[in-house]
């Protein structure tokens, strides 16, 4: 049997050394691996702090590391090496998007359509929510300045029917959104002051489609790309895996950075990758085996790097 990878004694090979950051307003030395940037170190220490952890120490991202591994670990052992992939920079922990609730939508329903376009248009205006209050207010700030900017009358720049421009940026204002009397407050010089609230992110959904149907280019087919580019649709074949899907989403999760891993491992990346996934899954799920998520961060990055024409290749 193949040896398992020991991470914790890559670690240790690791060059650091100490370094001033920013932190609360005031300056405090940590010792950090000497590839890292100012940002990585921060958004380390953040994350740290966010899960309670002590960052006072004299090596605040070793200790971290160290205690945040004890909690999640059953043996010394284990700890070590899920210290040491921390602090390697080939993983992080995380949280999965919650799924939205419900059962999943099934595409071969009749009502699936209306009900996947009708969920698909309300996700899109969400989205676009937003940025529609911010092209309003830039159209209305031009109808202003088409007044300003006249060098006429007051009374003839500020009528359209004498400034060109200002006909031109009414008509743009009112295409965008505003109403005739947001335009005529813009015309009199006043500045349009609207908050937009944030966005809040949707949870995805889940649908299940036949796979030779979508395979032979069905309406499944683009029902489901429909709402995967504007509704965070997640497509599965099958009903256990739209449930098994769900389960994960509410279940711990790790996030891979392959990029790092290869850099890392070199020729041994897969089974590096391998023995990766098994250290964390094993202790994430737990002797009740509950599901976990694993992400793969630089997918995109590792294929153009390895020169693959076809991405199917890799």
């Amino acid at each position: 049997m193949r040896p398992q990878l020991r991470f914790a004694v890559l670690a240790t090979a690791v060059r650091r050394s100490p370094r001033e950051i920013e932190r609360g307003g005031r300056l405090i030395e940590i010792v950090a691996p000497d590839d890292w940037s100012d940002a990585r170190a921060e958004a380390w220490l953040d994350w740290a702090a966010g899960e309670g952890l002590a960052i006072d120490g004299d090596d605040p991202i070793i200790e971290a590391a160290h205690a945040w591994a004890a909690r999640q670990a059953p043996d010394e052992d284990t700890a070590a090496e899920l210290a040491a992939t921390l602090r390697l920079g080939l993983v992080t922990p995380a949280r999965p998007r919650p799924i939205a609730p419900g059962d999943a939508l099934n595409l071969s329903d009749p009502g699936a359509a209306r009900l996947l376009a009708a969920e698909t248009a309300r996700r899109r205006a969400l989205r676009l929510s937003a940025g529609a209050v911010d092209a309003v207010a830039a159209a209305l700030a031009s109808v202003s300045e088409a007044v300003s900017r006249c060098e006429g009358p007051r009374g003839d720049c500020a009528d359209p029917a004498h400034n060109p421009a200002l006909a031109r940026a009414a008509l743009t204002a009112r295409r965008a959104g505003a109403s005739d009397a947001d335009i005529l407050r813009a015309v009199a010089g006043e500045s349009f002051e609207a908050a937009p609230s944030p966005a809040r992110p949707e949870a995805p959904w889940i649908a299940v489609a036949d796979r030779d149907l979508v395979a032979s280019g069905a309406p499944d087919a683009a029902l489901a790309a429909e709402g995967a580019l504007d509704g965070d649709l997640i497509l599965t074949f099958d009903p256990e895996t739209a449930e098994r899907i769900g389960d994960a989403a509410r279940g711990p999760g790790v996030l891979i950075s392959l990029t790092a891993l290869r850099d890392l491992t070199g020729a041994g990346f897969e089974a590096a990758l391998a023995d990766l996934a098994r250290l964390w899954s094993g202790v994430l799920a737990g002797g009740a085996g509950a599901p976990v998520s694993i992400g793969l961060a630089d997918l995109g990055d590792l294929i153009l790097s390895e020169g693959a024409s076809d991405p199917r290749a890799r």
